[in-house]
């Protein structure tokens, strides 16, 4: 069941970031990085809104060992107290946060910005009912056809009327409201007028932890952002925040599977008491994680100029640079969410909180530091916090799970040994072809996947080719002894 539900899962996602992508290509064309700029810094400040009205509910909603209408219509009621409140004092401040982030815009933007914030409160305990049941297919159909036709058919056509930067506003609250009416529509969750304080209690005491979690991880991945605009300005930040979404387009597609998935089932897992195989469980999965993100992250890297190039257009050469450093790090990031993931899993809320604040510190000083050397010097700054991060997260994650490094090492080595060999030939194969950009564009391409899949059937079969090797080695010396090592 937790296989079907991680193909749906990854099913919604590729075709959510397929249909972006192709958005993106579109308005990277229509719009300016001065636009894209202004809507980044605006949703900071949603994005972190977000995660405060949330408070953990729907990470509760998904574990909880047995709910009824009365908890549930509670957690609605609190989404909507909290979120309403929240609107209201972000609405009056409106003006001193759009002086401080340097985007006098945020004034005109901030009520359409809250009207998607009120939409996504209000169904977020419907959607996280669905994850409890992993419905996931709804979900995966539900987030295709919100994006194509409620942020891609709205904002493609409002920039290619000359609307700027509302083009995006205006695509994002259609997308939100389009979501809102078909998740409703399958899960409806109602108001409960009369809480109690056994209901709110274990709902707060792990929303709690969900929420600090949440809110340090969501500005570790903004706080950046707001470095670049406050010193560098919105413009530098269209630059940087371009380059950003291509380089996670994968880190989403592929950590929104592992995130959901792994904590649903593993909270499945839980309140059916079958909670053995944790450790395995967990290095299986950094494995697969390897496996899919390591190619991704030297292809994006190897191929940063052309990617910029056809997706964004000529315009966004600063990006790359930008994107070739933020491609390094791929691989750690895809790594922590996994131990995040599996430390959420655990109940460890308060724990896992602490190490997102500290990364959030560590972004926000790199970020800060290398802004003295521009772009690429905040993204070393970030690439630096995020390995320390990876680290961190990954030795916590090992100790709840009972394993330890030289595990972890056993399981991941196969992958990262094939892939820094494809990575290294597939540049040499890259720069000898120089003169050449098309053509060493994908000779690069294509010696990457073949010394990657080699890499591989060697690394993965030690076994077989020691035998291979042995064969080969009594037919030169027949008289000669020689054994196998086990």
């Amino acid at each position: 069941m937790m296989m079907r539900a991680a193909l749906w899962v990854f099913a919604g996602k590729l075709g959510n970031q397929v249909i972006t992508l192709g958005i993106v290509m579109i308005l990277a064309r229509l719009l300016t990085p001065q636009d894209f700029g202004v809507v980044a810094a605006s949703q900071v400040i949603l994005t972190l809104s977000q995660v405060v009205v949330r408070f953990g509910i729907g990470a509760y909603l998904i574990q909880a060992e047995a709910l009824t209408p009365r908890i549930v219509g509670t957690a609605q009621t609190l989404m909507l107290t909290v979120a309403l409140l929240i609107s209201v004092i972000l609405f009056s401040f409106a003006g001193p946060i759009g002086d401080a982030i340097n985007v006098p815009e945020l004034v005109q933007i901030m009520p359409i910005l809250l009207a998607s914030f009120m939409l996504s409160a209000a169904i977020n305990p419907s959607a996280s009912l669905l994850s409890r049941d992993m419905d996931f297919k709804f979900l995966a159909q539900t987030e295709i056809s919100s994006q194509a036709i409620g942020y891609g058919g709205v904002a493609v056509a409002l920039a290619a009327l000359g609307f700027g930067f509302w083009a995006l506003i205006l695509g994002t609250l259609a997308q939100t409201l389009m979501r809102a009416v078909l998740v409703f529509w399958r899960m409806p969750v109602w108001p409960n007028h009369s809480m109690t304080m056994s209901e709110i209690k274990p709902m707060l005491r792990f929303g709690g932890g969900v929420f600090l979690a949440q809110l340090m991880s969501n500005t570790a991945q903004r706080v950046d952002n707001l470095v670049i605009t406050s010193v560098m300005g919105p413009a530098a930040l269209g630059f940087y925040g371009r380059a950003y979404s291509l380089m996670e387009i994968s880190n989403k597609l592929i950590g929104s599977v592992f995130r959901e998935t792994l904590f649903s089932g593993f909270s499945k897992k839980r309140r059916e008491g079958q909670g053995h195989g944790r450790d395995s469980m967990f290095l299986m999965a950094h494995a697969f994680a390897a496996f899919l993100i390591l190619p991704i992250m030297a292809l994006m890297w190897l191929l940063a100029e052309e990617i910029v190039w056809v997706i964004l257009g000529p315009k966004w050469d600063a990006a790359v640079p930008v994107l070739e450093i933020l491609a390094l790090g791929m691989y750690f990031r895809l790594g922590y969410k996994v131990s995040g993931t599996f430390i959420l899993s655990e109940g460890a809320v308060y724990s896992l909180a602490l190490r997102n604040l500290a990364y959030a510190v560590l972004v926000a000083a790199g970020a800060l530091i290398g802004s003295r050397w521009g772009l690429p010097g905040v993204a070393w700054g970030v690439f630096g916090a995020l390995v320390i991060h990876f680290v961190s997260m990954t030795t916590t994650a090992l100790n709840f799970s009972g394993s330890q490094w030289r595990a972890y090492g056993k399981t991941a080595s196969p992958f990262l040994i094939a892939g820094n060999l494809a990575w290294a030939l597939a540049y040499g194969v890259q720069k000898g072809l120089d003169e050449m950009p098309t053509l060493s564009a994908l000779a690069a391409a294509a010696t990457f996947a073949a010394v990657y899949s080699a890499g591989l059937f060697i690394t993965r079969r030690h076994h077989a080719v020691q035998v291979v090797a042995i064969r080969i080695a009594k037919s030169q010396w027949p008289n000669r002894t020689i054994r196998q090592v086990e």
